[in-house]
């Protein structure tokens, strides 16, 4: 799901540019509750699935990944004259024994 790169006209002796950028960002975030070292939470956007996710942090960052559990959570967001609700995705990554992520401070 990325969007539509325009690439400047091939010419002859020119190098072909093919660079592959995701547009999904994955925020890192601390959990509510005490989690085991080899879990971490990201907040994810709601197009992106779990196989997604699972080839964005094996392909790109090459972190070896067990499970992949997603929640829908949902955030009250109060505007001047109405209230709405917004959703965000909540991710809980699952990696494998011998992979480790570092605390956050």
């Amino acid at each position: 799901m990325s969007k539509r790169i325009i690439y400047p006209l091939y010419q002859l002796g020119n190098p072909q540019l093919r660079i592959f950028r995701p547009t999904f960002n994955l925020a890192l975030v601390r959990p509510g509750k005490e989690q085991p070292p080899d879990t971490v939470q990201f907040r994810i956007p709601m197009e992106m699935t779990k196989f997604d996710v699972r080839n964005y942090l094996e392909k790109i960052y090459s972190v070896p990944v067990a499970a992949v559990r997603t929640r829908i959570q949902y955030c009250e967001h109060i505007t001047v004259f109405k209230f709405q609700l917004h959703q965000v995705s909540c991710l809980f990554s699952i990696l494998c024994h011998n992979c480790c992520i570092l605390k956050m401070a």
